[in-house]
């Protein structure tokens, strides 16, 4: 329920920022995306469950200014059978708010982003937590007029119990309207 509730609120927020008019180079406003991938602990103890886990995010992104948008991200990283710290079976959610600025190449965009984001390391006997920040970079490669390849590598730090430090690799389709 707290979750619910912290994501709702990191979704309103992201929303009352509002957001700017198109510009030329960009013909839509609106971009939401789905994207699977890989991703886990960088520092967690022994014994440590690796970066190859199954992970999911969502987006919705909107553009304030020419070259730059901002972005909320909500996803899970889920490292099955494994331990971090006193946490059995450990489920990362997050939904992290972030300023992109992005770089028009010959066929795509690429961009960095930094945001703050609410993080939570779920586990069947016990959970923990925390404020933190998030870092990246993207890639989006039009295939379609609406549709896009969309690509990111990043980067969350958290203060949680067990591990600190997370990567995500997520590739996915992204719909700009």
């Amino acid at each position: 329920m707290k979750r619910n509730l912290l994501i709702s609120t990191l979704c309103l927020l992201g929303l009352l920022l509002g957001s700017g008019a198109a510009t030329a180079q960009d013909k839509y406003n609106f971009s939401a995306a789905f994207s699977a991938g890989l991703g886990g602990p960088l520092d967690a103890d022994e014994p440590d469950p690796g970066i190859g886990n199954t992970s999911f995010q969502g987006l919705f992104s909107w553009i304030t200014q020419p070259r730059t948008r901002v972005g909320v991200r909500v996803g899970q990283i889920d490292m099955g059978d494994e331990l971090i710290g006193n946490i059995f079976d450990p489920e990362l959610l997050y939904a992290t708010i972030s300023g992109e600025y992005r770089f028009q190449e010959s066929t795509y965009q690429s961009g960095v982003f930094l945001g703050l984001g609410i993080y939570s390391l779920d586990g069947a006997n016990d959970d923990d937590s925390s404020l933190g920040l998030t870092i990246g970079f993207t890639g989006d490669f039009p295939v379609a007029d609406r549709w896009s390849i969309l690509a990111e590598l990043a980067g969350h730090y958290a203060d949680l119990e067990g591990a600190q430090a997370f990567a995500t690799l997520h590739v996915g389709v992204s719909y700009h309207f």
